[in-house]
């Protein structure tokens, strides 16, 4: 009878101690999710201004790379010309 009574106490002790982590890994689940909703709108303001940036760039760089495709054609253009002498 004691051993099971003994088993019983190990029973519950290790559900206890089940229990408590649980509850504690909620706590810190619940804490970790308010600490990442409340890092959202940072992420969306420095999304905004990365895109903003990368749109800018976008701008500044195309008459560069119009002048560069430019080039590359008449390059190419002056290589076929020589090819076909």
């Amino acid at each position: 009878m004691q051993e099971i009574i003994d088993k019983l106490k190990t029973y519950f002790n290790e559900w206890k101690h089940d229990i408590t982590a649980f509850t504690s890994s909620f706590k810190a689940t619940k804490q970790n999710m308010a600490n990442l909703q409340a890092q959202i709108p940072e992420v969306k303001k420095t999304v905004s201004e990365v895109q903003r940036s990368v749109e800018k760039m976008k701008f500044k760089n195309q008459p560069r790379l119009d002048r560069i495709k430019a080039t590359q054609a008449h390059m190419q253009a002056e290589l076929d010309r020589f090819k076909k002498k």
